[in-house]
């Protein structure tokens, strides 16, 4: 930004003081780069009052007649606008031979190399400062070396009275300094709020372009570790260098580029969560399948259980009911039988008879009047399907383990109290 003394930024308290601090042979110029702006160009490279106000000269090299092809012959220390809004720079010349010429007065103007950028029906899109140069004359009125080594040089007087201009004359360039003024007011305080916008993002940006700096350098070779070193420098004050556009900038682009690395490791992270869960839930889906599969053998095993007591419980019903022991019937194959209550009455052919189908109700069965005769008849009784009693006698004859051989009495199978 240029306003009042720029050279101030630059480490100098003002602009007499460069040749002490500087204690170089170098010879040491100031002077007027470009006029005090008008209210139309007369040429596009020509400046504005908000553009002079935003030029910063400093480090721009110095060259002969624009020839940007030779080597530089100085560079520029510092700029500033001056009292009637002119800019002025002060610079110095390192190269002998051009040194000479200047003293001699060969090369007393200066010129702006401004670089303008047009669209195709010539509207300049921007305007920057690339060099500046010595030159016989510049092409804007006014542009003169003034000073070498701190001694004036150039100087223009005017000579006037107050009284010989009118007061018309007056009042309007009071007014059009007034209007400058206030415009240039204006125009610095937008430049400070968007400066002050533009550091306070570079700052935000900040913490993330440090940790990606970090980051990186720890897989760098150790020839690159200073590389990384003044890298990590710059994150921690890029918002408090001047040049801020080149800093936002390349501020931009790194932590565009830390985002990035961020965000992509989040998505990882997230994938990684999603394959765990997904994993957790397989392991689960299996472990209730082969639980599955243990009840359904389980299952299938009672089935085949309940289907062998039916079985049984129907050839002992048959049993019962040949022996004339059995009054009620029972119906095993309906199992929704057994949770009902009330008996049927079926008729059988040969008479009535009550068929119980609850099973599981032992009230159902009526007792017989000697249990103990009938329990005897029933072991007593022939098996179906086999020749003899139930109680058969052992191979070894004795009477504790079965009946003696030849006597198939249940009695005698007991032993004696």
């Amino acid at each position: 930004m240029v306003g009042a003394v720029k050279g101030a930024k630059s480490g100098f308290h003002n602009e007499n003081e460069v040749g002490k601090k500087l204690k170089m042979p170098e010879l040491i110029f100031k002077g007027i780069a470009h006029p005090p702006a008008k209210a139309t160009r007369d040429h596009p490279a020509d400046l504005s009052v908000g553009e002079m106000v935003g030029t910063q000269a400093a480090g721009l090299p110095v060259h002969i007649e624009h020839e940007t092809s030779q080597n530089a012959v100085g560079d520029v220390l510092a700029s500033w606008q001056g009292a009637r809004g002119e800019l002025r720079v002060m610079g110095r010349v390192t190269d002998a031979a051009t040194a000479e010429r200047v003293k001699n007065g060969d090369l007393r103007g200066l010129s702006l190399g401004t670089d303008c950028v047009q669209s195709m029906d010539g509207t300049v899109l921007s305007r920057a400062q690339r060099e500046l140069s010595l030159c016989e004359e510049g092409r804007r009125a006014g542009t003169w070396i003034t000073e070498l080594n701190g001694q004036k040089v150039h100087e223009v007087a005017c000579f006037s009275r107050k009284d010989h201009v009118t007061k018309a004359t007056y009042d309007e360039t009071k007014s059009l300094a007034d209007e400058r003024a206030s415009k240039l007011a204006a125009a610095e305080a937008k430049l400070q709020h968007y400066e002050a916008r533009e550091r306070a993002t570079l700052k935000s940006y900040a913490p993330a372009m440090e940790g990606l700096v970090k980051e990186l350098a720890e897989g760098a070779p150790l020839d690159a570790k200073s590389h990384f070193d003044g890298m990590l420098d710059w994150t921690r004050t890029c918002y408090e260098r001047p040049n801020l556009d080149t800093q936002m900038q390349l501020g931009t682009v790194v932590h565009a580029c830390a985002s990035k690395l961020k965000r992509v490791r989040d998505d990882a992270s997230v994938a990684s969560a999603t394959a765990e869960q997904l994993a957790a839930a397989a392991k689960e889906n299996e472990t209730i399948k082969s639980e599955n599969g243990n009840l359904r053998q389980r299952v299938d095993e009672l089935s085949s259980s309940l289907k062998e007591i039916q079985t049984n419980s129907e050839k002992l019903q048959l049993q019962l009911e040949q022996a004339g022991q059995l009054k009620e019937k029972f119906d095993f194959s309906k199992t929704s039988s057994r949770e009902a209550d009330a008996p049927k009455v079926v008729d059988s052919g040969a008479g009535v008879a009550v068929v119980t189908e609850n099973a599981s109700k032992l009230g159902a069965l009526s007792a017989p009047a000697d249990p103990s005769s009938a329990l005897f008849a029933f072991v007593n009784g022939a098996s179906a399907g086999l020749t003899g009693s139930r109680f058969m006698p052992t191979s070894s004859n004795h009477s504790i383990l079965g009946a003696p051989s030849g006597n198939e009495s249940i009695a005698a199978g007991l032993r004696p109290m």
